[in-house]
């Protein structure tokens, strides 16, 4: 638990108000990162159940808050270092650089960019 005040503590009655969509999309980026079953131990749920969800299915209510109560924890609340930013040195251009191959990367493989390339171009 984080105990520096300057840091606010994420409501835990928020996660209703995060759309399914954008959980399904964490989701699907956290098994790029992992793996279904790993992902699924770290969340509290059933593998199959993870999967179902990955693949469109409408969470249980019971679920659905399971699967936001760890997009929240997952959220990253207080000050933090990029690793983009230690490996380009803050360098603006290079950052820059570096975002547009993994894109261009993605899009000649024809797979989707994934939505922390976008995130991090925004430089949030």
């Amino acid at each position: 638990m984080n105990t520096d005040p300057a840091v606010e503590p994420v409501d835990p009655k928020s996660y209703r108000r995060i759309p399914v969509d954008v959980l399904r999309e964490f989701y699907i980026d956290q098994v790029e990162l992992s793996s279904l079953s790993q992902l699924a131990a770290r969340a509290g749920l059933g593998k199959t159940t993870l999967q179902s969800f990955v693949a469109g299915a409408k969470p249980h209510p019971r679920t659905r808050r399971i699967l936001a109560l760890y997009y929240l924890a997952a959220q990253d609340v207080g000050p933090r270092e990029d690793a983009l930013d230690v490996l380009t040195a803050g360098d603006r251009r290079l950052k820059d650089a570096v975002l547009g191959a993994i894109e261009a990367y993605h899009q000649r493989g024809g797979h989707p960019v994934p939505s922390w390339v976008d995130v991090l171009k925004r430089g949030q």
